[in-house]
């Protein structure tokens, strides 16, 4: 019978099913819980602060509470991940945003609610909340991406030039192709972006903040696998 709440979350992923009053049961860490008869779920579209407080946050916020649980999608650990709300409506992403101990991470399976996790972000990220005065969580910019390859981050900056070579789309912000921070969005990313009725050609000359993984091929880049990583900024 142990194998069951193992397979419990793939089933309702697939499903589409919306469980009722699932129990918190546990909270590992600032981006898990773990439901009664259901196993660990990771809070989908968001990226706990690496804190202690995170998790000590969350657990005051869910542990002993039913829950609404909403799949998303499960990762290659077979974790569902899900939005969570409480009996009261009280949505976990959301709040662990508000307070900036979160930080928008979301993929082409989870997007849908981008753009209003995003607000809740910016407002806790503009007042300096939780993690947010924490230099870590600095947002970065074109010149100094370089320096946290391999991380995930956010980068503001204005694109001088976009460009589209064969069926990809790169957006640069200096002239020197070969060192520069640089915006990718391939192919498949792009019919998204279509689907959004965006272009992203259309942003240069723009200031944008995007977010994700930092990777190094000619200079610092960074895949926009879909829209929501990439805000324009006034």
């Amino acid at each position: 019978m142990r194998a069951l709440p193992l397979l419990v979350p793939l089933l309702l992923a697939l499903a589409g099913f919306t469980a009722e009053a699932a129990e918190v049961d546990a909270v590992p860490d600032g981006g898990t819980v773990v439901l009664r008869d259901l196993g660990p779920v990771r809070l989908a579209g968001i990226e706990p602060a690496p804190s202690p407080a995170a998790r000590k946050e969350l657990a005051e916020l869910a542990l002993g509470r039913d829950v609404a649980v909403e799949p998303v999608t499960t990762d290659r650990h077979r974790r569902l991940h899900a939005h969570l709300r409480r009996a009261d409506g009280l949505w976990l992403q959301a709040e662990m945003l508000r307070r900036g101990l979160a930080r928008v991470f979301t993929t082409p399976d989870d997007r849908a609610r981008a753009r209003e996790m995003l607000a809740i972000e910016a407002a806790a990220r503009e007042a300096g909340r939780g993690a947010w005065a924490h230099p870590a969580w600095t947002v970065r910019t074109p010149r100094t991406a370089w320096r946290f390859l391999d991380s995930y981050q956010l980068v503001e900056g204005r694109v001088v030039s976009a460009e589209r070579v064969r069926s990809e789309v790169f957006l640069n912000f200096d002239a020197d192709r070969k060192k520069d921070f640089t915006v990718r969005i391939d192919a498949e990313a792009l019919r998204l972006w279509r689907a959004a009725g965006l272009d992203p050609l259309g942003l240069e000359g723009a200031r944008i903040r995007v977010r994700g993984w930092l990777r190094s091929w000619n200079g610092p880049f960074i895949d926009a696998s879909h829209p929501e990583q990439v805000e324009r900024l006034p």
